[in-house]
């Protein structure tokens, strides 16, 4: 069984008394393996359909790796009121993608007013948690990967 992108392992067909299904086994281009067991329609399936059949789930896996693998996990051990603070920002970034620094210090200002966060300080903090990136870059970021509590 070829599918493009993994090395087959093994498979096997199994009629379970509620549906049949095909437990498979096989390795991605780092070596780690996926086992996995799918429905199949009959017993009598094709080769061919069993390879659309297990191809499409193992699209569908790595669909879901790829897009666990864009979740921002950096703020994940940060206290709530910083977390809070990243994710009014990202928010506000996702909303406005063109604004500038100055403008997002504007924003800032006027709905943070009571806090203690000032957003210099917010902005210097983060520029140093995420390796001195400037604000084009951050905002790429942003836009690009997911944030829990946000998406």
């Amino acid at each position: 069984m070829n599918i493009e992108g993994y090395t087959y392992i093994t498979h096997k067909l199994i009629n379970r008394p509620w549906y049949p299904e095909c437990r498979y086994t096989f390795a991605k281009p780092d070596s780690t393996h996926i086992n996995e067991v799918i429905r199949i329609p009959s017993m009598e399936i094709t080769n061919e359909d069993l390879i659309d059949l297990v191809s499409a789930a193992l699209a569908k896996r790595k669909a879901a790796e790829d897009r666990e693998a864009k979740f921002c996990r950096i703020i994940d051990s940060w206290g709530p009121e910083l977390k809070e603070a990243l994710l009014w920002l990202v928010r506000k970034v996702r909303e406005y993608p063109n604004a500038t620094l100055a403008q997002a210090e504007t924003a800032w200002n006027a709905e943070w007013s009571d806090s203690l966060f000032k957003f210099d300080l917010l902005v210097t903090w983060m520029r140093n948690q995420f390796g001195g990136v400037t604000w084009d870059v951050f905002k790429t970021y942003v836009i690009n990967h997911y944030f829990e509590g946000v998406d």
